[in-house]
This record gives C-alpha cells, structure tokens and sequence, in this order.
C-alpha cells in the first residue's frame, strides 16, 4: 500500500489551539504525547521535553482514548473497509500488466487506481466533509460501473463508453445502485433543497457549514461500506477465481452471495442508512 495512502486514511490530529498536527491512528500513546511535548517546549522556549511533559500530561489527557464513540463508530466502518479493498488489489490473479486485451486493461486500470479515490474519501468521511465526500463517492461509482461494462467490452468500442451512463448495466447485478446514485447526485452540487444541512443560522447571522463530524460522518461511511460491497462484486466479476468471495457468476446472470464479507459491512453501518437496500 502506498503510504500516503495509508497516511491518508488513518490521519489523526492531536494537540490544542496553539499546536496541531497529525500522526497515524495507531501511533502509540507515550509517543504522541512525547512528540507533542517537543513541539509544545519548542514553542514555548523551554529546552527540557521532561519538564513540559509532567507539567501537563494529565490536562492532555494522551493516556486515554480520545475520540468519541461516533468517531470510533466511523473508523470501524471506513478502515476494515479500506482494508479489504487493498486485500482484493493485492489478490488479484490478473494484474493490468498482464491482460490480454485492452478493454481490459482499461477497466483494470480504473480498478486498482480507485485504492487512492478511496483513500481520500477515507480522509474526507472521518471528518466529516460531506459535500466534498459524496462528490467523490460518486465518482467511485460511476468508475466501478464503467468497470463493469469495460472488462466485457470490445477494444473498439470500450473508448466510446461513458462512465455515467454504466449505472443502469450495473443495477442488473446490484439492485440498489440506482438509488445510490441518486442520493449521490444530489449532494454533488450545492443544492438550494438542501441549504439547511450546509447552513447555520444563528443570533440573526448565516454560516456556512465546512463539514459536520457528527451529522455527516456515519452516513458516509454506510455510503463507503456500500461502495466496498460494489467494488468487491465487481472484482469477483472481473477476476473469477475458483473460491468466489461475492458471486457466482452463472454465465447468463450473476448470483450476489449472501455471506459475502462487505455485505457485513454493510450491515454494520445500516444505522445511518440515507435509505433501505432490502
């Protein structure tokens, strides 16, 4: 995995309103709280790291975990999801170096550079960005619907193939795609319908909301879950193996395995669900 990839999408920001900066989700507690003491005694022109550190390690409160339940909620969604996606890419039998053909080699190449659409929709769900992070799911979609079409494509006609018109091929697999694309549509320019989840009004004054954690977080994860099931399907099309994990594909239609592992991911998000898949 590339790692600003991965930077990406474990970013975690730690300090106050004096010093901030990001470090890895995982990183370990003592060195976050060792590296926020540098910079903090650095700022404050006091040389002993020691010192600052005892001074408020209590008050910065690095020993214990600080992200909300919702925030935590979040990230067992998008990062289990991530993962799998990099899981599917480094299974694959067939790499795009490797095809034959080159309606193929199109769609495995929009395929495998989607890890950093993701990668970046990771980054814009877990804090919150929902104008930008359903611009951007909605270009995932639309490219793993045009993967769709092009791996089955012929070379002369797989360049005259529109990306945004692939959807309805793809609901003939994947039912709720359709409405999917639908609510992503609908947030991919600002809407005057829907000024009231981008504005603030407040002591007789408008504000414009850059992102909202609490509100818009979780529904884009369940929206990252759904694109992870959508992408694993489409692999399991492109790149048949003898051990299917999402379909069966029986030549004349295609059967979505129930038990499949994104379709648990899925599940697990469906709290915050913009609409019904049953």
């Amino acid at each position: 995995m590339d790692m600003i990839d991965h930077f990406f999408s474990h970013l975690h920001f730690i300090g106050d309103d004096d010093f901030l900066f990001a470090v890895p989700l995982q990183t370990d507690k003592e060195l976050q709280a060792r590296m926020f003491a540098a910079w903090k005694s650095y700022g404050g022109g006091d040389k002993s790291i020691d010192c600052v550190l005892q001074k408020y390690r209590k008050s910065w409160n690095f020993d214990s975990e600080d992200r909300t339940e919702l925030q935590i909620h979040v990230d067992q969604i998008v990062h289990p999801a991530y993962a799998h996606i990099w899981y599917l890419i480094n299974g694959w039998t067939d790499p795009p170096k490797v095809t034959t053909s080159h309606a193929k080699l199109l769609a495995s190449a929009a395929l495998f550079r989607m890890q950093s659409s993701f990668s970046v929709l990771t980054l814009l769900t877990r804090f919150g960005y929902g104008y930008e992070g359903f611009t951007v799911s909605r270009l995932i979609l639309e490219q793993i619907a045009y993967v769709f079409v092009a791996q089955n494509s012929c070379d002369d006609i797989v360049e005259k193939i529109n990306p945004t018109k692939c959807i309805s091929n793809l609901k003939t697999v994947i039912p709720w795609i359709g409405y999917l694309y639908g609510q992503l549509s609908n947030y991919t320019h600002f809407n005057p319908k829907l000024c009231d989840e981008h504005m603030l009004k407040k002591g007789g004054a408008n504000y414009v909301r850059l992102r909202r954690p609490q509100f818009w977080s979780p529904r884009l994860a369940w929206v990252f879950a759904l694109l992870t099931d959508a992408y694993a399907i489409v692999t399991d099309v492109m790149y048949p193996t003898n051990k299917p994990i999402s379909v069966i594909n029986h030549g004349d239609s295609i059967e979505l395995l129930p038990n499949r592992p994104t379709a648990s991911m899925v599940k697990n998000a469906d709290k915050y669900a913009m609409f019904s898949i049953d």
